[in-house]
């Protein structure tokens, strides 16, 4: 007899969410088509606390019945407005927050991705970057018949604020049942999660910077967030590898590298983020299709673990270029035997970029040169080092590639701050 009134009293909440709840119990059930046989009393909680939030949301505004289109478009601007305001009060509460906490932050040790700071951990160790002379051509090629570099054309590039722009699909106020027990800081954690998967950005650095940006007064490499992403990396939400690039060193005193950190030596530690299925499933309870990461594309296309540093090289890459105000896509698909890295794109510049540390044979890479030229009409080589960058530069025009741009990965995180160009020579 219990049972069955236990069955009705189930049937007849069914019946009370389907008519005042169908829009969050449809998200729910789509999300997790299972959530009606397993359910917990959390889960309808935050269920009816979803609705109530909706609820009072709708309650506030002007019936519509009631306007025409013109006040219609009025009152919908004026609650945009009201929401910003909402938004700008709630990033300076936590900004209070954040300094109540910045004594404690000060104490904690360098993150391994702190620009400013930090060491290789040991026995980190990746394949060396060759150096040679800036001047001289690939080993069997004339040293002497090329004509020198030329710098490209100065483009005016205007420094920002790292994702000041970047949009991310709205999260909802509470966590999901089943995951709020382990995500008890919710609305960095989702942030962090939402940030990754809206934007498919690998360098957890370029994710602090964007967070950072969408919180206010909060400094990327603050405490307070590395505690965030420790927490999702300890549960389980995203997966981190540390990644040490050999040949980037310490930028100049005066200038800043953002993009991750070098140590004594010469060699900079970047950290590298994507999520697990864990993460992916959360973002999916919240309603937001989460966007393959660079990581996640390279290791697809690239063979798996053993191409680790190259992610590495490729996400510094791709995030100095989108500093500088291009659009970028790692692995793009394109026709033909070329499988650029990373594809680049600015009003209407649009280019396949080869990342490139002088590993493997010239063979191998004087094919690569051709491929590109044969895609797009030229190389575009992405180095680690200026010396390195000028033997790749050399080896293309060798190949037989006439026109051609490349950079570098020390002279772009050393003119980062003032807004230098991404491309430092050209043929």
């Amino acid at each position: 007899m219990a049972e069955e009134r236990l069955r009705e009293f189930a049937h007849l909440a069914l019946d009370f969410a389907s008519v005042f709840m169908a829009d969050e119990l449809d998200a729910r059930t789509r999300a997790d088509p299972y959530f009606l046989s397993r359910a917990t009393v959390a889960d309808w909680r935050n269920l009816v606390q979803t609705a109530k939030q909706r609820q009072l949301a709708h309650a506030s505004r002007w019936p519509a019945t009631q306007l025409g289109d013109a006040d219609a478009d009025h009152w919908r601007i004026e609650a945009l407005q009201l929401r910003a305001e909402v938004q700008r009060l709630q990033s300076e509460l936590e900004a209070l927050a954040e300094r109540l906490a910045v004594s404690s932050d000060r104490e904690l040790p360098p993150a391994e991705d702190d620009p400013l700071s930090g060491a290789v951990s040991a026995g980190q160790a990746t394949p060396p970057v060759t150096r040679q002379e800036p001047d001289s051509a690939q080993p069997g090629q004339p040293g002497n018949v090329l004509p020198p570099l030329t710098k490209p054309k100065p483009s005016a590039v205007t420094p920002t604020a790292y994702g000041a722009d970047t949009r991310l699909p709205p999260m909802p106020a509470l966590a999901p049942g089943r995951f709020a027990d382990q995500l008890r800081n919710w609305p960095r954690e989702s942030l962090a999660l939402c940030a990754l998967g809206g934007t498919g950005w690998s360098m957890r650095y370029a994710i602090a910077e964007l967070m950072s940006a969408k919180l206010g007064d909060v400094q990327p490499n603050a405490g307070s967030l590395r505690r965030v992403f420790a927490n999702l990396a300890r549960r389980g939400f995203w997966s981190e590898e540390k990644v040490v690039v050999s040949g980037v060193h310490r930028p100049e005193a005066g200038v800043t590298d953002t993009s991750a950190a070098p140590d004594a030596g010469d060699a900079t530690t970047l950290i590298l983020v994507r999520l697990t299925e864990l993460g992916r499933d959360v973002l999916l309870a919240c309603g937001v299709q989460p966007t393959p990461s660079e990581w996640d594309r390279l290791l697809a296309a690239h063979g798996g673990s053993a191409q680790t540093v190259h992610a590495g090289l490729v996400c510094t890459f791709t995030y100095h270029a989108r500093r500088r105000g291009y659009a970028t896509t790692v692995c793009p698909e394109v026709a033909g035997p070329a499988a650029p890295d990373v594809h680049v794109s600015r009003s209407d510049e649009s280019l396949y970029v080869e990342v490139e540390d002088e590993s493997g044979s010239s063979e191998r890479r004087m094919r690569k040169w051709r491929n590109q030229a044969a895609l797009q009409g030229q190389a575009v080589i992405a180095a680690v080092t200026p010396a390195s960058r000028t033997n790749l530069a050399n080896e293309a025009r060798a190949a037989g590639v006439e026109h051609g741009v490349a950079t570098d990965l020390q002279t772009l995180i050393e003119t980062q701050e003032t807004g230098g160009p991404l491309w430092v020579v050209e043929w």
